[in-house]
């Protein structure tokens, strides 16, 4: 099995990685991945047979898998360990990180955010009916009986930011079927004057 592999370059693979890579993400012990699965996730590393591509996409594939299914083990965890976790990562790379796997998730559904909410519903009901290092939630715990927590709701609502060239185009085309919020927006970017706005006002 040949393997070509660029010399290493930090920049160029924050690059591949859309910048969001922390600098010393190949400098690292191995974690979930290792250090050839890191350049070939990111385009870093190419392999001269299909068949050997294929055979690391699998591998990074079930390492991943496999990563998933440590965290529940995470749990077994005692809460002295996880305290000494949390100092030496700090809030702010936690929250990081967090973000990032979160970032993942929800691509993997599909954007579903219904299905994403679920997730930290759960994961939320569990931690606050168990301890970390103990034994597993019983379901009289989980479903909130003797005073346990029965119920944890998560909406998630996106606003998006309006698309101004298209709403622009449908201006051109068929002002009388924009909406107020839309004309709101045109006039803010300074793509409709007050003449236009009185053009509207007259063929409404």
């Amino acid at each position: 099995m040949t393997e070509n592999e660029d010399d290493f370059d930090a920049e160029k693979a924050a690059q591949a990685a859309v910048g969001v890579l922390d600098k010393d993400w190949n400098e690292r012990p191995r974690g979930m991945l290792s250090h050839d699965d890191r350049l070939f996730i990111v385009g870093m590393k190419d392999y001269e047979w299909q068949q050997s591509e294929s055979n690391a996409r699998r591998r990074v594939m079930d390492r991943i898998i496999n990563g998933f299914d440590d965290f529940s083990l995470l749990r077994s965890l005692d809460q002295s360990e996880a305290s000494k976790i949390l100092a030496e990562l700090g809030e702010d790379e936690l929250h990081r990180r967090v973000s990032d796997l979160l970032t993942v998730v929800y691509q993997m559904t599909g954007r579903d955010t219904a299905a994403l909410a679920s997730m930290v519903e759960s994961g939320v009901l569990h931690g606050e009916n168990s301890e970390l290092g103990g034994d597993a939630p019983s379901p009289s715990d989980v479903f909130g009986y003797d005073g346990g927590a029965s119920n944890v709701d998560v909406s998630i609502q996106i606003d998006r930011k309006p698309d101004v060239e298209q709403i622009y185009e449908r201006y051109k085309t068929d002002g009388e079927r924009l909406t107020p919020k839309e004309i709101g927006v045109l006039v803010v970017e300074g793509m409709v004057g007050p003449e236009d706005l009185e053009d509207l006002r007259s063929s409404q």
